[in-house]
């Protein structure tokens, strides 16, 4: 059985079909397997009496020279962003069209999907764009907050529970495209007000380090605006992230830059602690402490630092 037809609802089944009614009884379409609804299971009985029908209805349509050659996919997913850009969800479109929503998200994100029928493609092609229930913005906002969270130690999990969603959601607003306009208010929101707060998870934290996910620190008023970067210092500099500094003056393990590690030095000069109270707070030897708190008073009296090790 083709997977295409297992993807369309009855109303586009019945016009791939052509007249059903006109047919002879014995070759009416079959009522769908409910158990297997996506793929064609060997040895089921109703698996195998729609692919009969199926087959048999191709056969009978290419003698008759009705048979459609099948629409490349990439015509259609532009027609599917058009919509999305307008504000559709996929769930909208897929309503619109009376295809089923899997369908159309794998043929949105899954490139293997090359092809399509010419009635799936006729069904997509038809939907105009009208004003969405709920409109989608672009979740390059939502996407880079929650890395940047996660960057200092908020994972998923902590913000969804948060939110008040599903453990999953964040993780899938981080790989979509799109993300309604009500989500992307609450993710900015909930951002605003953790941002400067260093989070519970190292783990989550050492994830996005690896992952390079800049911090809160690296982005302006223009996180939302999607062809903005984030500043992360010139090629020769290194961004001191204030919330890691704040985490390893705390006894927080960190991973903090050599920057960061002067500032730290800094830091703890301002408590009157000496290099004991360095070292123990970043791991390091007495000496390279030593070398790091020098480097710190040199910057704070605005002395070369050329004794400093890098």
């Amino acid at each position: 059985m083709s997977p295409r037809l297992s993807t369309i609802t009855g109303a586009t089944a019945a016009k791939l079909a052509g007249e059903v009614g006109s047919m002879p009884a014995t070759d009416r379409r079959p009522p769908r397997c409910g158990e297997h609804t996506t793929r064609y299971r060997a040895g089921c009985v109703c698996c195998r009496g729609w692919a009969n029908w199926y087959n048999r209805r191709r056969r009978r349509r290419v003698r008759s020279g009705t048979w459609g050659h099948m629409v490349e996919a990439a015509r259609l997913r532009a027609h599917i962003r058009h919509l999305m850009d307008g504000g559709m969800r996929i769930l909208d479109i897929a309503a619109d069209a009376e295809l089923c929503y899997g369908f159309l998200t794998r043929l949105v994100y899954d490139r293997a999907t090359r092809r399509a029928t010419p009635a799936v493609a006729e069904a997509i092609l038809a939907v105009r764009l009208r004003p969405a229930d709920r409109p989608l913005v672009d979740a390059a906002g939502t996407r880079r907050r929650i890395q940047a969270l996660g960057r200092i130690g908020w994972a998923r999990a902590e913000v969804a529970a948060r939110l008040g969603v599903h453990p999953c959601a964040p993780g899938k607003w981080v790989a979509n495209r799109y993300v309604t306009r009500d989500t992307a208010a609450k993710v900015a929101a909930l951002y605003t007000h953790l941002s400067a707060i260093p989070g519970p998870s190292r783990l989550a934290a050492r994830r996005a380090q690896r992952a390079g996910w800049p911090p809160p620190i690296a982005w302006d008023d223009d996180i939302d605006d999607p062809h903005a970067r984030p500043n992360l210092g010139a090629p020769d500099t290194d961004l001191v992230d204030e919330v890691a500094v704040a985490r390893a003056l705390h006894g927080h393990p960190v991973q903090v830059s050599t920057a960061e590690r002067v500032a730290v030095a800094a830091g703890v000069l301002r408590r009157g602690e000496g290099p004991a109270a360095l070292a123990r707070l970043l791991g390091c030897s007495g000496h390279r402490a030593r070398q790091l708190m020098t480097q710190a008073t040199a910057q704070q009296a605005g002395q070369p630092q050329d004794g400093a090790a890098a």
